[in-house]
């Protein structure tokens, strides 16, 4: 049995693939398996999957039907063998030491969560980020005094304390898995808040780690830069997921972080839908008078942010269209 499983979700990822398989068979931790979905690709994926596991026996392929991210990861635990779960998306690539690391401070704490940071790979620079909650081990009572009161919402409009991308963890199995029953398969924006956060709710121990190998390649076409008219929709879908949660400190994150992504859906409106005034002036209204904006505005705590987000709350507030315009 290994100790650690690898879920890769793939869907169209032929460019990039075989440099993301590579940098994970390269790795100098050995014992895992590595368990490639493929989530109904139209181009060569699924071959190249399949040539890699012709070659290496610690390879899992499944070919599935299209359903998304979260059902993908899902479909990946189902088959997972490993005390621990790691995830790497299909378009990113690690260094080689990053699961013998992370593993390594696992096995000393025995920990349910060890979290670390990553690496923004743009065209022409990298950033590494790393978690703003400090480096060591948090036990039960430690999580819910000292992490989970700052760890969507750190400091400023959103400065995770946490990171939340699941590909900067590696989870207890169990954890994990108990975890993932709360995640509708609908989520496709945020998912990875909602996974860590129940996750966490779920765990007893947490390392965190300053430790950045996974690279997050910045592309021009990534869908986090595409406009999507319905995503304030997959805003209200995401809250949804995670005000199940009852703990009052993390819930009062919960809604800051609402606000911020809502202000960023109208700045798309404005940056990246090709709008002109007029048009992106009535789809910022329709966010600003949609009752789910109008519930968040409404909640949100916003005494700890800065004044310049605290201006940017109000406008919203206040419906003040034009301002806002001025200032995305």
């Amino acid at each position: 049995m290994p100790e650690l499983s690898i879920i890769v979700p793939i869907y169209n990822g032929e460019e990039f693939l075989c440099r993301c398989i590579d940098s994970i068979l390269s790795q100098q931790y050995t014992d895992f398996e590595l368990i490639l979905i493929d989530d109904g690709s139209t181009d060569s994926s699924l071959l190249i999957c399949n040539r890699y596991a012709e070659i290496d026996s610690r390879i899992v392929v499944l070919h599935k039907e299209n359903a998304g991210l979260v059902a993908a990861r899902k479909s990946g635990l189902s088959l997972a063998k490993g005390e621990y779960i790691g995830f790497v998306d299909c378009d990113d690539f690690i260094d080689d030491n990053m699961y013998l690391d992370l593993m390594s401070v696992a096995r000393t704490d025995n920990s349910d969560i060890v979290a670390g940071g990553l690496i923004y790979d743009f065209v022409t620079q990298s950033k590494w980020q790393y978690p703003c909650i400090e480096e060591g081990f948090y036990n039960e009572a430690d999580l819910k005094d000292k992490v989970i009161p700052k760890m969507l919402v750190h400091s400023g409009f959103v400065n995770y304390g946490l990171i939340p991308g699941v590909v900067t963890k590696i989870f207890r199995h169990s954890v994990l898995e108990k975890a993932m029953l709360n995640i509708d398969d609908e989520i496709t924006i945020g998912e990875d808040v909602a996974i860590t956060a129940f996750s966490i709710m779920n765990s007893k121990s947490l390392s965190v780690v300053k430790i950045a190998a996974y690279h997050y390649v910045q592309y021009e076409s990534s869908m986090v830069r595409v406009f999507n008219p319905q995503r304030l929709k997959k805003i209200s879908k995401l809250y949804s997921g995670i005000c199940k949660i009852e703990n009052e400190n993390y819930q009062k994150q919960v809604t800051i972080y609402m606000c911020y992504l809502i202000f960023n859906a109208i700045a798309a409106c404005v940056n990246k839908s090709g709008y002109d005034k007029i048009e992106a002036k009535k789809a910022i209204t329709e966010i600003l008078k949609n009752s789910f904006t109008v519930r968040v505005l409404k909640e949100a705590d916003i005494s700890g942010l800065s004044f310049k987000n605290k201006v940017k709350v109000y406008l919203m507030r206040h419906n003040l269209t034009d301002i806002i315009m001025l200032l995305v």
